[in-house]
């Protein structure tokens, strides 16, 4: 009896043995990555080094990328797993000549085999065909939660951190997205409008002020609550159909901290720290300044913008690598036909220089140009592409041209109005894009016939910006149109009140409504 009980005792913690076995077994068999990007590439692209990011738990340790293909256009060269683990870096070299293709790739960890599928797509040439701006263009700023809600679903969506929607409030979600966009371009076209330039529509899943994008969490992924991926292309698109090109918003400088390369950092370096750089002083000028200090340079570059937009430490080659290619591949995927970048003069300048060259060696005909919200010609100069004075060209378009946006209110802190700028100005002829908006005044709301717009009769682009920032800044911006006048409304002489308007802004004045970039479209209710 007992050496029955006995036996069976073992029996059962053998079988337990077994399955313990089996599931550790089990644990260890194929699983998938979190994510592995960029999430796709393309064959005949200039460059033939492709770096993939993969992300996983499960690589810590020795891990090894092992190929699943065989194929002469394609060769892995290198597999890395970087220094705080999670994240596995796989570098292809990729034949100029090579063949659409999926490529297997199975990935051994400690934990079991991570097994993925690439796919290197063809390219399509017709996104290309409107690549470009010039001098024939104008261009409208649309802020896509203020502009119209096309798609009231995605107003609030599980997951997201801020799930404000009120309309009263400037720094709430206003429900705008992408489906609103397109289903007003019969109204943006009408304006002569040929360029569409929309605020950053990536994924901001921050606690607070999400609206604006600028603090980008996720930089493959459309934010939910401006619609899907699938909004984004069919947007481009339509844009396209019509002949008006989709400029894009991009920031390099920072992210917000709810970033994922931010929450679990691949190596420590990817970020500058918050703790020795808390904020940035905001002093362009230590770029060229022979006195500035070294602890000047570092704060102005490394230093926060903000307490929530962590700063790139863009001297990582990974992270500028990671940041590179997330360019060319929303150029790609999207058909984007310019680039506007944010905060332009903040990041490593060596790597902003990096970045037009590659982006101008894959896309001859692609523009970029910076912002460069700076308080003096000097500084504004120094960043526009071909300035002599600057170790190296930085081969960007255009800069902003804010010393003419301030100049006809004077510069507060110096009393200098544009008659005295005009004998100051740096000569960068071809290098400068008005700023959107109208001039600013104190009292623009109160007397829209002091708010001049000219910037149809300056050299570059002509852009557009429907709406006022009353609430936010006091001094807020214009939306008016221009379709002709005379460059003597600099000085508040308008030959036309806003130039002569057409479609449904005909007769209506200047709108001063509540909210950041507001478009008036939006405003309205359209």
């Amino acid at each position: 009896m007992y050496l029955k009980i006995a036996l069976n005792r073992t029996l059962s913690a053998v079988a337990i043995l077994i399955l313990s076995a089996g599931f550790a077994w089990a644990e260890k068999g194929p699983i998938a990555p979190e994510r592995v990007d960029p999430p796709h590439w393309w064959v005949g692209m200039a460059n033939d080094t492709l770096r993939l990011l993969v992300k996983s738990p499960a690589l810590q340790g020795k891990c090894q990328a092992v190929p699943q293909f065989k194929n002469k256009d394609v060769q892995m060269l290198s597999s890395t797993v970087l220094k705080n683990g999670g994240y596995l870096k796989i570098v292809l070299w990729l034949d100029p000549n090579a063949q659409p293709v999926n490529l297997p790739f199975a990935v051994q960890t400690p934990s079991g085999t991570l097994n993925f599928t690439y796919a290197l797509k063809p390219r399509d040439a017709s996104k290309r065909q409107l690549m470009g701006l010039d001098p024939s263009d104008q261009m409208y700023l649309i802020t896509p939660d203020r502009f119209a809600n096309g798609d009231p679903k995605n107003d609030r969506v599980d997951g997201q951190l801020e799930m404000s929607l009120n309309r009263k409030e400037p720094y709430d979600r206003h429900g705008g997205d992408l489906v609103g966009i397109e289903k007003h371009l019969d109204y943006v076209q009408s304006l002569g409008v040929t360029a569409v330039w929309i605020n950053p529509w990536l994924a901001n899943n921050q606690v607070r002020a999400s609206y604006h994008g600028y603090a980008i969490t996720d930089h493959y992924l459309v934010d939910p609550r401006f619609g899907t991926h699938a909004d984004l292309l069919r947007l481009s698109n339509a844009l396209h159909e019509r002949g008006m090109k989709h400029v894009m918003d991009v920031v390099y400088n920072h992210s917000g901290d709810r970033h994922y390369l931010h929450q679990a950092q691949p190596d420590s370096t990817w970020f500058n720290p918050k703790k020795k750089y808390p904020r940035s002083n905001y002093r362009e000028t230590t770029l060229f300044d022979p006195y500035a200090s070294q602890r000047d340079k570092d704060f102005f570059e490394r230093g926060w913008f903000d307490d929530s937009m962590p700063d790139w430490n863009l001297e990582n080659k990974d992270a500028a690598n990671y940041l590179i290619q997330n360019t060319l591949w929303w150029i790609e995927e999207a058909g984007i036909d310019a680039l506007r970048i944010d905060t332009y003069t903040y990041p490593n300048q060596n790597f902003m220089a990096r970045l037009n060259k590659v982006v101008r060696t894959h896309y001859p005909r692609m523009v970029l140009f910076g912002e460069t919200w700076v308080h003096n010609h000097q500084s504004q100069a120094y960043f526009a592409g071909g300035f002599p004075l600057r170790p190296s060209d930085n081969r960007l378009n255009s800069v902003t041209d804010f010393q003419t946006y301030f100049a006809p209110e004077g510069n507060r802190d110096e009393g200098v109005g544009l008659e005295r700028r005009r004998g100051q100005t740096v000569p960068i002829p071809g290098r400068r894009l008005p700023v959107p908006g109208s001039l600013p005044t104190r009292d623009l709301c109160g007397q829209p016939r002091r708010g001049s717009v000219f910037w149809a009769v300056r050299g570059g682009p002509p852009q557009v910006q429907i709406g006022v920032d009353a609430a936010v800044h006091p001094p807020g911006h214009s939306l008016l149109v221009l379709r002709d006048g005379a460059a003597d409304e600099v000085h508040g002489k308008p030959r036309h009140h806003a130039g002569r308007r057409s479609g449904r802004l005909a007769g209506r004045p200047a709108q001063c409504l509540r909210g950041h970039r507001t478009n008036a479209a939006g405003a309205r209710g359209l």
